[in-house]
């Protein structure tokens, strides 16, 4: 039984309604997202639908492999704002904490040191092998075979085995060989192209869209190898591509152009085809304001009371307030001039209207809902001593939500307790 929504299902803001650009502004990416001292910039794609949707299909396939394991049938809780806040990375950690980004990233992982170009090593490999569920590897395409580990090997040998590869441009194609990084991703994928303010130059989206989105779905495949594994089916190969995980998130814009021809270019903060659906200026800052349908647009317009934009002809549809967005941005601009930020999301709120600040990390790491959901976690490490950063976003029975974990292992630290695992 899985549910997913804007802020969950426990916590001070459960009952609250939510759009992406909602989440993208509470759980921080517009505040890293755009150029200093320019207004608010939204991610040009829906960053906080997109990966909700992929953390809910990883919990989703996670509660199957548990049941399929005899442990019964699940209860999954996922909210856009903890996923939105488990993407800031190092931005949260290094706010938190001292800055040491693999901490959050390697806290329950163990760590063997192997030179496969030796032969000792090469044997320890290969017992880990026959042990294992999976090989994951990030190298560039053809590192593997030549060290003499390519699929059509392995796949003999261990025929249960699940082998996976995660790189810039995937095994095949003309780019395969071709070395990649974020935000090499970002800009030929698309997405920087859809990102930033009309006539200003190139934005990177604050955090890394390009590792984060291709690691998400390299786990979503993972995972369904292991169910088709279950199932009778022996191991398999996957080949994931940053570049082809952009493509994937690009949404509207790609079929827009595929059918039409036409190419969608960057709008700030707006949405293509949604009005009101951006941040507005008010008396002290930005706030984020969501209209997205009649209804709430009648209901955003009482709480302004503006309810002359209503009976406006240029406003009496989503189609027409597009039409009209700048007239539309002026005069709603010119209302909430009047009050704060902190003013205005409150009498929202009250109206069930979708709103918000656009918080930066330190308001994220202190929000009273990222807090309440266990979204800000402890690591004990025996060298930083207690690390803060982002929690895991996947709420499920069975699975404990903790709040404090070990810290990364050191480089080789627990060789010999898998040798000896090795042994037995």
């Amino acid at each position: 039984y899985g549910s997913l929504s804007g802020f969950g299902q426990t916590g001070p803001m459960a009952s609250m309604p939510a759009y992406d650009l909602v989440v993208q502004a509470l759980g921080g990416v517009m505040s890293l997202t755009g150029h200093p001292g320019q207004p608010p910039v939204r991610v040009g794609v829906s960053i906080g639908d997109l990966a909700s949707g992929l953390y809910f299909v990883i919990a989703l396939q996670a509660a199957l492999v548990r049941r399929m394991q005899g442990h019964g049938g699940s209860r999954i809780d996922i909210a856009m704002l903890d996923c939105q806040v488990a993407m800031l990375e190092g931005s949260l950690t290094n706010y938190l904490s001292t800055g040491v980004i693999t901490e959050s990233l390697g806290s329950r992982h163990y760590s063997i040191a192997l030179d496969l170009k030796k032969s000792d090593d090469k044997q320890i490999f290969e017992k880990l092998l026959a042990k294992s569920d999976f090989l994951v590897e990030n190298y560039r395409p053809g590192t593997m075979e030549r060290l003499g580990y390519a699929w059509s090997d392995l796949q003999q040998k261990y025929p249960q085995l699940i082998y996976g590869s995660l790189s810039g441009f995937g095994q095949t194609g003309p780019m395969a060989s071709m070395p990649a990084y974020d935000l090499v991703v970002q800009a030929l994928g698309g997405v920087m192209s859809l990102t930033g303010h009309p006539g200003q130059p190139p934005v990177r989206v604050g955090v890394s869209i390009g590792d984060l989105a291709s690691g998400l779905y390299f786990v979503i495949a993972l995972q369904a190898a292991l169910v088709r594994r279950m199932q009778g089916h022996g191991g398999s190969r996957i080949d994931i591509a940053m570049l082809d995980c952009q493509v994937a998130m690009l949404e509207g814009s790609l079929t827009n152009y595929l059918s039409t021809g036409v190419i969608t270019e960057s709008l700030g903060s707006r949405h293509y085809s949604i009005a009101p659906f951006q941040a507005y200026r008010t008396k002290d800052s930005y706030m984020i304001l969501a209209g997205g349908n009649d209804r709430l647009f009648a209901q955003a317009c009482e709480v302004l009371q503006r309810t002359d934009l209503v009976q406006d002809e240029r406003f009496k549809s989503n189609q027409l307030r597009c039409q009209h967005v700048d007239v539309l941005e002026v005069e709603i601009e010119k209302t909430l001039a009047a009050k704060t930020t902190e003013e205005w999301v409150k009498l929202f709120d009250e109206k069930g209207v979708p709103s918000a600040p656009i918080q930066n990390v330190s308001k994220v790491a202190t929000h009273p809902q990222v807090n309440a959901r266990n979204m800000i976690v402890d690591i004990k490490d025996p060298v930083f001593g207690n690390i803060r950063t982002g929690g895991n976003p996947i709420k499920m029975t069975g699975i404990p939500d903790q709040v404090e974990h070990r810290g990364a292992p050191t480089l080789d630290q627990d060789r010999s307790s898998i040798l000896q695992w090795l042994d037995t």
